[in-house]
């Protein structure tokens, strides 16, 4: 199966479903594989930043225990980065900021 091939490269699946989502006629197949490893992938910095903002669309349609999950690791980072202290806080900037626009585009943000 091709979407397997690319799991591992969560890249070049998200721009194949970029160009999709742009144009319906590009085939597309939904892969529950593909978006736990998003969801998994999300707050790390294994993302680049055009791919987390494009895994970000293509997760707005996430559903059930999966969106649950993603909606509590975000709230948990911005939790973290809120409780830690000014000097560790700069290591965290950046996982709050991708927590905060997953939740936003999620429609979750508090």
């Amino acid at each position: 199966m091709i979407t397997s091939l690319f799991v591992n490269c969560p890249h070049n699946i998200t721009q194949a479903w970029s160009k999709h989502d742009r144009d319906a006629t590009v085939p597309w197949k939904f892969s529950t594989k593909l978006q736990r490893r998003l969801l998994g992938l999300a707050l790390t910095e294994e993302l680049s930043k055009n791919t987390f903002g494009v895994a970000c669309r293509y997760l707005q349609g996430c559903k059930g225990q999966d969106r649950e999950t993603a909606v509590e690791a975000a709230r948990e980072a911005i939790a973290t980065f809120d409780q830690a202290p000014d000097d560790a806080k700069d290591d965290l900037r950046k996982q709050h900021r991708r927590a905060t626009k997953l939740l936003t585009e999620l429609g979750e943000f508090e």
